[in-house]
């Protein structure tokens, strides 16, 4: 595959995701690489249950112990209700009007819950509204989204093409001269893109960060020489007093 070939030829990618692709500026491959996250969202660091303190924004990495959807007076609103737990202690996470996930959440499987912690004045406990799950501790990125179209989604799309020292993914070339690489530091263009999309760490971020900012100052200062070149050719008109 190449950076100029369409993202239509990407599995999955048919023409309605390819339409919704479009809105966020992203046609070619080359589009999908160089559409950087605004944010990462850490789940490779989960905290104890214990530890958890009313209107915390938290990540728990915790087993399912029971899960139900519970009634609610109003029709249009559904709820599902789990109880978790780890080696620390218990709590209860809610989830609004996905009713899907009676068919994922099973007792006994394990998962990392990302949500922000309520007080249930009810029962006198703390809850954990969910807004995201994940299966393994990492970090993920998190892209500006169009409707239907997810960063989980995106991420999905970019790990088959990620840029790696493979024949099998796609190849970014490197432009800067190996001197100024060197001399201030910096990691490769390839490696750049593919800590910016899938780090292992916050120090991959900031070395991709780090690279692509160098980047994007070297090419302005680049076409500032070729404006300042391009008018040195040019003589100034003549003033008539």
């Amino acid at each position: 595959m190449k950076l100029e070939s369409s993202v239509n030829n990407l599995p999955g990618v048919g023409p309605k995701v390819a339409e919704k692709l479009k809105r966020l500026g992203i046609e070619t491959v080359r589009d999908l690489l160089f559409y950087y996250p605004r944010t990462w969202q850490d789940f490779s660091k989960p905290r104890k249950i214990s530890s958890l303190r009313i209107g915390d924004e938290a990540i728990i990495n915790a087993k399912i112990i029971q899960v139900k959807q519970a009634r609610t007076r109003r029709r249009w609103m559904s709820i599902i209700e789990a109880e978790l737990s780890d080696d620390s202690a218990n709590i209860k996470a809610i989830w609004f009007n996905q009713p899907f996930l009676m068919n994922i959440l099973k007792p006994g499987q394990e998962f990392l819950f990302a949500g922000k912690v309520n007080w249930d004045f009810k029962n006198k406990t703390k809850t954990i509204s969910v807004t995201q799950l994940e299966t393994e501790p990492a970090i993920f990125s998190v892209y500006s989204e169009t409707e239907g179209l997810t960063s989980k989604y995106l991420r999905k799309l970019l790990r088959p093409i990620r840029t790696q020292n493979d024949t099998s993914k796609v190849s970014v070339g490197e432009y800067l001269p190996e001197s100024i690489i060197k001399r201030n530091n910096l990691i490769s263009l390839a490696d750049a893109i593919k800590k910016i999309h899938f780090p292992k760490d916050s120090k991959d971020i900031e070395l991709a960060k780090r690279r692509l900012s160098f980047d994007e100052l070297f090419l302005v200062s680049l076409r500032l020489q070729s404006i300042r070149k391009e008018l040195s050719h040019h003589k100034a008109p003549a003033l008539k007093c």
